[in-house]
């Protein structure tokens, strides 16, 4: 009777569908064996089996010959392929679960990536449940000596290193050094450091090969040789001018009576005097000013613009001769400047608060770079910036697919029963979800193309109130959130717009940037750029931008969540409750063929519709971790 009780621990009750429990081998025994006396009989064996030590395979590593992963390798070790069997919860049996944890962190120690050691354990365990638990303890990162001139380096026109990376690895830095984690992130910190004043510097500098521009952050990520994203680049240059221009710009230098002081004087010369630092003063390739100098220099240029000439009815000033009097700050952004005062809009930049619009909700979503609010994508528009009457014709034969990638992720999250935002049982109905998500990515873009209200309310945006947040969240009351229609608790289980019934809460609408001059020229415009912009794959292309700086639907609102107490940003994927998923969609043209065009879909997960978790509905995005130096 004890071999045969110690023998149920373990192994799966094939009615259930899960473990053996206490109480499951009690009622099997018919009562002769007590809980009691299961449960130390039970402790007995675990007792004996830890006795004994921990297993030689905690170990075990891929080599070039053999398993390439833990599953096989056990199985080539003579372990049973029941032993390895999950639970109906995608459970291990407990004792082997806890040893192939301790296998992962001591991966995880040595470097290798969440998503490494999930393939390294053929499927013994999700890359949630990895990700999670790698959380638990530090990671044993290799000790580097950066080299001294990792901040200087700079690509010769002939020979040498061509990335960065090269470089570094020239120098004698490991390879082991330039790891990096599921989210993309350099494990070393001392490479990451390196790496982010490496990409500053190189912001601040003539890339010859661009006639005399500033290097693009196109440019940077591909010369840093790492894989970094364009967008990475940007944030850095982003905070690190935000950084540069608090220390080195005093408030109001420039009042829009200041007058020239002598011949000759100008502008720039008195914000020298006035204790302004040169490189406060720098502008990029195109003629921009960083921000807090470009505000006051504004301000002064268009005040000049409004003097007339009694005489002859027209401006006192030319442009040229505004421009000549900054010191050259600025040149043709003055005619610029004056035209958008002309035309009564309140700044020569545009930087508003984002306001929902409900117009905006049967918008075509993809926008035209240079005018947003007035004309769709290129591809797509007729001569007036309407959707071209060939869309038009053509809606009803547009058409949907997912990215594998998107797929993969989504049941990693189902697969993980510690992960409360998916069911386990969904990662085996996934691909027809999948299928159900495409059909209703292609039913919206086919609306918009139509021009046609959405037939009901999927999401709406509401002012956050100090009930919707968490404690270190406040900051956000007042602002701008995004909610389901109906609450949780009122919201029947067929009727949630949600991944488990294969429905979006939304396509994200933006302008499509299409290479750095666009984003260039847009960031230019809206200096909020890029708080409301997405990289966006392409099926048959590289990726793009879109950006909602100057006019979005509802689904930006969508706010994210971080972990409180934290010395970094870091997302808390223990609240959010939606995903933004790519899809590639075949769009007719204005010229009658067809392309593929990428779009972003927000999904909402099961946790959005927990009335306990989320009871007011609030819908908390998953924008990626390449957002997060912007919640810095």
């Amino acid at each position: 009777m004890r071999r045969w009780v110690i023998g149920l621990k373990g192994d799966i009750n094939p009615l259930l569908s899960k473990f053996y429990t206490i109480k499951d081998a009690n009622k099997q025994s018919g009562g002769l064996a007590s809980q009691e006396q299961v449960q130390s009989w039970w402790k007995e064996a675990s007792q004996q089996r830890a006795a004994v030590g921990e297993p030689d395979w905690l170990g075990w590593r891929p080599e070039r010959h053999g398993p390439q992963n833990l599953r096989d390798y056990l199985l080539s070790e003579g372990v049973p392929e029941r032993a390895l069997a999950k639970d109906g919860r995608d459970r291990l049996e407990p004792d082997l679960e806890a040893h192939v944890h301790q296998w992962a962190l001591g991966l995880a120690r040595e470097g290798y990536s969440t998503h490494d050691i999930a393939k390294l354990s053929g499927g013994l365990m999700s890359q949630t449940t990895v990700h999670r638990l790698s959380q638990r303890v530090p990671l044993r990162r290799p000790a580097v000596e950066v080299p001294a001139g990792a901040t200087e380096w700079r690509r010769a026109e002939s020979g040498g290193p061509r990335t960065w990376k090269d470089y570094m690895l020239g120098e004698g830095v490991p390879e082991d050094a330039f790891t990096m984690d599921r989210r993309g992130y350099l494990v070393v910190p001392e490479i990451r450091e390196s790496l982010r004043l490496w990409v500053i510097g190189l912001g601040r500098e003539v890339d010859e090969s661009r006639r005399g521009r500033r290097y693009g952050s196109n440019t940077a990520a591909a010369m840093s040789g790492l894989g970094i994203r364009p967008a990475t680049v940007r944030n850095w240059w982003q905070e690190s001018s935000r950084q540069r221009q608090e220390a080195g710009v005093p408030a109001e230098v420039l009042p829009e009576w200041w007058w020239p002081e002598h011949p000759g004087d100008t502008v720039r010369e008195h914000l020298v005097r006035q204790g302004v630092r040169e490189d406060s003063l720098a502008v990029n390739g195109n003629g921009v000013l960083p921000k807090p100098i470009r505000e006051q220099v504004w301000r002064w240029v268009t005040a000049l613009g409004q003097q007339v000439d009694e005489a002859t009815g027209r401006r006192r000033y030319s442009a040229d001769k505004v421009a000549e009097m900054t010191g050259l700050l600025v040149g043709s952004t003055v005619r610029s400047w004056w035209r958008k005062v002309s035309q009564e809009q309140p700044m020569g930049v545009v930087e508003h608060q984002l306001k929902p619009d409900p117009e905006m909700e049967k918008a075509f979503p993809w926008r035209d770079g240079a005018d947003p609010a007035g004309r769709v994508y290129a591809p797509f528009a007729d001569e007036n910036g309407a959707v071209h009457p060939t869309v038009r014709a053509n809606a009803d034969h547009v058409r949907a697919e997912g990215f594998a990638h998107s797929l993969k992720w989504l049941k990693d999250i189902a697969r993980d029963p510690d992960d409360p935002r998916l069911p386990v049982a969904m990662a085996n109905d996934m691909e027809r979800l999948w299928s159900l998500l495409e059909q209703d990515v292609a039913a919206e873009v086919r609306r918009t193309i139509k021009g046609e209200d959405p037939p009901f309310a999927r999401i709406k945006p509401a002012l956050l109130e100090a009930r919707h947040l968490r404690d270190h969240e406040k900051i956000l009351e007042g602002q701008w959130g995004l909610f389901l229609t109906t609450r949780p608790a009122e919201t029947p289980a067929d009727q949630r717009m949600s991944l488990s019934n294969g429905r979006i809460l939304g396509l994200y609408l933006g302008a499509v940037l299409e290479n750095e001059e666009e984003v260039e020229s847009f960031s230019q415009t809206y200096t909020r750029f890029p708080d409301f912009a997405m990289d966006v794959p392409n099926k048959n292309g590289p990726l793009f931008t879109m950006a909602g700086e100057a006019v979005t639907n509802y689904t930006a609102f969508a706010n994210t969540a971080t972990r409180p107490n934290t010395a970094e940003p870091q997302l808390d994927h223990s609240v959010i409750n939606a995903e933004f998923v790519a899809f590639a969609v075949r769009m007719p043209t204005n010229k009658g063929r067809w392309r593929w065009q990428g779009i972003v879909a927000l999904v909402a997960l099961d946790n959005a519709f927990d009335p306990i978790a989320n009871p007011h509905g609030m819908i908390i995005a998953n924008y990626g971790d390449t957002y997060l130096p912007l919640l810095a």
